[in-house]
């Protein structure tokens, strides 16, 4: 954009963040005016400019609901030609998805010239890794080079173990994962939510077709648990683990297993809750599960689902009850037909 003896740029910042899930967290980004070296006929130093006053800031916060997780530092006015730097940098407000490696500081730099009418345009921004992130054939300038980072989270490692030897882990447990109301996939070891789900298989979830085509790509609705790392969760979200079936030989989880991920200090804690995400705390002051036998490993992101020997009822609403169901209606037709015939007799004789 240009305006004669001025020209504006608008100085914008993505965050990419890699095989993860977005929750309720967000992440900060500030602006930090380098030096200014003019190229016209005054020459000589200064400092760059920053955006306008009435512009959004030199920091901004970047969360899940905002669009496509890109923000503005607002527009910059430059009144001579030159080069002028900035520093983009992202900081921990305990606010990020935890155990976070954050973005490196970007250094970029705006090459502003002026043609023979002395009429000034940004030509170029470049990132100190030599990416060219915006030039004089696009509208606006997206520091592209410092957002995008993997997410190096700790997954959380789940086992299916015996009660009384928690070091035998147990095969054959079926699990799904429940946030809130809405049911988790997984896919190579990470969480999807339905709306990834669909964009991957180009079908609504509960389309026909829909578990076939999840089946072709690999996810998963309902999975098998033995020992395992699951990765994808989010901060400060409450996750539902149902057990669905048992290993063989063991009863099943008497109720589900809640869990979130939450800051305490610079440290990252897996904590049990209840399904309104309230910690389950005991009188020793550790965490405990009144509603499902599992014990976590803090520091480790870690939690055990213990199982005990017996012989598993059916589940609620499953093939084993209608069977139960079946077998107790008959048993109830049996015994109203032989009292009827008994009250027959006793009117005979």
């Amino acid at each position: 954009m240009t305006d004669g003896k001025t020209t504006r740029l608008e100085l914008k910042v993505k965050k990419v963040v890699e095989d993860y899930t977005w929750g309720q967290e967000y992440y900060r980004f500030t602006l930090t005016p380098g030096t200014a070296e003019y190229s016209d006929t005054e020459g000589g130093s200064g400092t760059s400019p920053m955006p306008d006053e009435d512009a959004q800031s030199s920091a901004v916060s970047i969360y899940n609901s905002t669009a496509d997780h890109t923000l503005s530092f607002g527009t910059i006015r430059y009144t001579r030609p030159g080069t002028y730097t900035y520093t983009v940098s992202e900081y921990d407000n305990s606010k990020n998805m935890p155990d976070f490696q954050f973005a490196s500081p970007v250094n970029l730099t705006v090459t502003v010239t002026a043609d023979s009418d002395g009429k000034l345009s940004v030509e170029t921004v470049t990132d100190d890794k030599g990416t060219t992130v915006f030039s004089a054939e696009t509208d606006s300038a997206l520091a592209a080079g410092l957002t995008t980072q993997t997410n190096t989270t700790k997954k959380i490692h789940i086992r299916k173990v015996d009660k009384s030897n928690p070091d035998t882990v147990l095969p054959g447990a079926v699990f799904e994962i429940w946030s809130g109301r809405n049911r988790l996939y997984l896919q190579d070891g990470k969480l999807l939510d339905s709306a990834a789900v669909e964009e991957i298989i180009g079908m609504s979830v509960s389309a026909e077709g829909a578990g076939s085509a999840m089946e072709a790509k690999g996810i998963l609705s309902s999975f098998t648990i033995e020992e395992t790392d699951i990765g994808g969760f989010a901060y400060d979200t409450v996750y539902e683990l149902k057990e669905l079936s048992s290993p063989a030989g063991y009863v099943i989880t008497n109720g589900s297993v809640y869990f979130k991920a939450i800051h305490e200090g610079t440290n990252t804690y897996l904590r049990p809750t209840d399904q309104d995400g309230n910690m389950l705390i005991g009188e020793d002051g550790g965490p405990v599960l009144d509603n499902a036998g599992a014990t976590v490993a803090e520091n480790e992101l870690s939690i055990s689902i213990k199982n005990e020997p017996g012989v598993a009822l059916p589940n609620t609403g499953g093939p084993g009850t209608g069977l139960i169901y079946l077998l107790g209606f008959m048993l109830m037709a049996f015994a109203g037909a032989g009292l009827i015939m008994k009250r027959k007799d006793i009117s005979a004789a």
